[in-house]
């Protein structure tokens, strides 16, 4: 664990962001149907994160909120972590809706800060090679434990992201009716 630390520890934060942007079909949904249920989604669900509302815009059927995602993962079989901060912006048409996903930025447990695209050069030889040139570490040979758990990491923090998405369209979809009471 504290090789993975040491090379976090050198990683500059830079401005580039993973982005996921796709336009997905609801047919039989109108936009106002799927922007107050995306609105309750932001309110009652607990899958993306901790999620600030920063724009609500019922006139273009749009929110955009701030969020973090905790990523739990097992270290030489300890729990670690990181925090990933990201925004998710939703807008609504008539039988679909598109979304935007940026990945800003990646905090680990000991507060280090990196950014996707730098993360995401961990997970290849020539990106660890890169990394260690800029930073100036000597190259050593990383055992296969520490390049598995990078991968993994990495795998494990886009599926809970593509989760997110599945979650919110899987909501968007539902036909919960209020229950007269």
């Amino acid at each position: 664990m504290k090789k993975l630390l040491y090379f976090l520890i050198f990683i500059p934060v830079i401005a580039f962001a993973q982005q996921k942007e796709e336009v997905v079909s609801l047919s039989g949904k109108s936009a106002e149907e799927m922007y107050s249920k995306a609105k309750e989604w932001f309110a009652l669900s607990n899958n993306p994160g901790n999620v600030t509302i920063q724009v609500d815009n019922p006139s273009e059927q749009r929110i955009i909120g701030k969020g973090v995602k905790n990523i739990v993962f097992s270290m030489q079989k300890a729990p670690s972590f990181i925090d990933v901060y990201y925004a998710l912006s939703v807008q609504f048409k008539d039988g679909r809706y598109k979304y935007l996903l940026d990945v800003n930025s990646i905090k680990n447990e000991e507060g280090y800060v990196m950014s996707y695209d730098d993360f995401k050069l961990l997970t290849t030889k020539e990106g660890w090679n890169a990394y260690c040139q800029k930073t100036g570490i000597k190259p050593q040979s990383r055992s296969k434990a520490e390049v598995a758990t990078v991968m993994d990491v990495y795998s494990l923090m886009n599926k809970n992201f593509d989760n997110i998405i599945a979650d919110l369209t899987s909501y968007l979809k539902s036909d919960q009716k209020e229950i007269n009471w």
